[in-house]
């Protein structure tokens, strides 16, 4: 009975010297993703924009602002899509780590496209905030919440090393495997609802030659209209990509009378259950490649 006593005094004691995992939230489906793989089964990480979410403009519930008010780590793309969080942060998480990962030095950064028709001499110099699909961003981005949630729990930091590596595997397959199939499709005329995509085509190797909104979302006007139904009437356009859950009234009206099909993809993941960030991507790829 003694001996058993002592055994059991021992586990309790290496116990009580373990941290907890650290309590996560993010701003978006894809970035969850991300941190989850490199948390693993230690923990669950809590997201702000959920399913259906627009991430330029979103409000916090109360539930959500009780999740920021007890996270050890916010993980975010940065104030360029979500300002209104980089606002709550210092009010509601005043003592939690935060990662911008559009700031990290090793992210590659592309200036937003200006103009509805993408002509290569946009003059912008504002970053686009759209740079999770790029998965060279995501390897970037893996190491950098490795290191971050080693840092706030070293007990672990093994598991998240071997977490964050494996994540970083799929990633390089899954960057072979889009390229292969994009690739049939990289001369398709294409154009865009949203201007969200562009570090998906630069990665790739495509061009979309206009969106019917900028990088925003915001509502184009007239003149914008007019624009859009020039390049439809000048020569073909295979597909105009819409988001999956947007209203398409002002898409289908434009594309009446053209051989333009409408195609949903869905650049947060929203619309797909417990995806991985391969899952976001592959889904993506998979609405390109089905344009011809």
């Amino acid at each position: 009975m003694k001996t058993v006593l002592t055994a059991v005094m021992l586990v309790f004691s290496s116990l009580s010297g373990l941290t907890a995992a650290p309590r996560v939230v993010t701003d978006i489906l894809p970035v969850q993703a991300l941190v989850q793989q490199v948390l693993g089964d230690l923990g669950r990480v809590d997201v702000l924009v959920g399913q259906g979410g627009e991430p330029h403009e979103f409000a916090l519930r109360p539930s959500q602002a009780r999740a920021l008010a007890s996270a050890d780590l916010v993980v975010q793309i940065g104030p360029a899509l979500t300002p209104w969080l980089n606002r709550a942060l210092p009010r509601l998480a005043p003592d939690a780590s935060v990662v911008s990962l559009l700031d990290l030095p090793e992210t590659t950064r592309l200036t937003l496209r200006t103009g509805p028709v993408f002509n290569g001499d946009s003059a912008a110099t504002a970053v686009d905030p759209h740079a999770w699909l790029d998965p060279e961003n995501a390897l970037v981005w893996l190491d950098a919440i490795r290191k971050a949630l080693s840092q706030a729990d070293p007990d672990n930091a093994d598991t998240y090393s071997a977490n964050a590596a494996a994540a970083k595997a799929t990633i390089e397959t899954l960057k072979t495997q889009i390229n292969a199939m994009v690739q049939p499709i990289r001369q398709v005329r294409f154009m865009v609802d949203h201007d969200a995509f562009q570090y998906f085509e630069n990665r790739f190797g495509l061009h979309a030659l206009a969106s019917i909104s900028d990088t925003e979302a915001t509502t184009p006007g007239a003149a914008r209209i007019r624009t859009l139904g020039q390049v439809l009437a000048a020569a073909p356009v295979a597909c105009l990509f819409v988001e999956a859950g947007a209203n398409q009234t002002l898409a289908q009206s434009l594309v009446a009378g053209t051989p333009t099909k409408i195609v949903e993809i869905d650049p947060l993941g929203s619309f797909l259950d417990h995806a991985s960030y391969a899952d976001l991507l592959l889904d993506l790829a998979q609405a390109i490649a089905n344009c011809e």
